[in-house]
């Protein structure tokens, strides 16, 4: 039940474009660039995308998602670098 709250509350939130205008948070968008951005990583993308959509809020900037995903990505190599 817990992930079928957090999946209806994160398509409610809306992100700030770099022009200017809000669209509604689109959580695969955020799963294709986590896949993308860390193709060459080791890296469990559901455990990346978890930790990014708890540090997203209605308003977002899309270059504050885009720090979250990097910061998030990040923790995972931090935590065991010679694995990746």
């Amino acid at each position: 039940i817990e992930q079928r709250q957090k999946a209806s509350f994160l398509r409610t939130l809306t992100v700030q474009k770099s022009d200017g205008h809000k669209v509604l948070f689109n959580a695969k968008k955020i799963r294709k660039n986590v896949a993308r951005l860390s193709a060459d990583l080791k890296i469990d993308h559901d455990l990346v995308f978890n930790e990014v959509t708890k540090k997203v809020f209605d308003g977002i900037k899309t270059e504050d998602i885009d720090k979250a995903l990097i910061q998030s990505a990040s923790t995972f190599l931090e935590l065991d670098p010679f694995q990746y």
